[in-house]
């Protein structure tokens, strides 16, 4: 991997939307117990147990150990979807890009209407960049994009990708990936400065804008 490469990794986890407030919190509390009759509900003792320690397991191998166990135990369980974003977060923490785009497209095959799909389409853009999947990376970017139309990171890895390197042949298919990094880019270089970024932050991803 390119020094440059990781940079924009870097750069991409400091742009991108935490785990948090895009859609598992919606569904249970801090503590992992649902927090409204909306969210989803274990159907036995041992199964609301099983979750919780889940839940709050800290340790990333740990918690895929466990993760795994409680598919495996309770197969039809409403928290399906959130163990198997909890198991990507965790996969992502252990750096196994492998598994964060098996564990990723599985998710969304299943669960198409997740709350939290953006999560998910940023870890797969992510996770294929790691993996130098390019194709996949821009056409996860461009499906978080439309998910999220301010999402940063979304915002630079589009335009970096695709004025690095064709992805399609042909003179016309190239004239077309630049035309959308270009366009990309002016999206990004028009926003006003978010607020969790400081001023150095945001004059790197200007310039990483304006070089693309």
């Amino acid at each position: 991997m390119s020094s440059r490469t990781r940079n924009i990794l870097w750069l991409i986890m400091v742009l991108g939307v935490g785990f948090q407030g895009i859609g598992l919190t919606q569904q249970t509390s801090q503590t992992g117990v649902p927090s409204s009759s909306a969210g989803p509900q274990a159907k036995t003792k041992e199964e609301h147990e099983a979750y919780i320690a889940f839940y709050q397991e800290a340790d990333s191998k740990k918690k895929i150990e466990m993760g795994n166990k409680f598919l495996a135990d309770f197969s039809a369980s409403e928290f399906k979807p959130n163990v198997m974003l909890l198991m990507i977060q965790a996969f992502q923490a252990s750096r196994d890009h492998k598994m964060v785009v098996e564990w990723g497209e599985t998710l969304l095959n299943n669960f198409p209407e997740n709350a939290s799909k953006a999560f998910v389409f940023q870890a797969l853009m992510m996770a294929n960049q790691a993996l130098n999947d390019l194709p996949k990376t821009v056409d996860y970017a461009e499906k978080l994009l439309a998910a999220d139309l301010n999402n940063l990171s979304a915002i630079y890895t589009i335009p970096f990708v695709l004025s690095e390197r064709s992805l399609t042949s042909g003179e016309e298919g190239r004239k077309k990936e630049l035309t959308r990094a270009a366009e990309v880019a002016s999206k990004g270089l028009a926003m006003a400065k978010p607020a969790q970024l400081s001023d150095e932050q945001w004059v790197q991803f200007q310039t990483a804008l304006h070089s693309s």
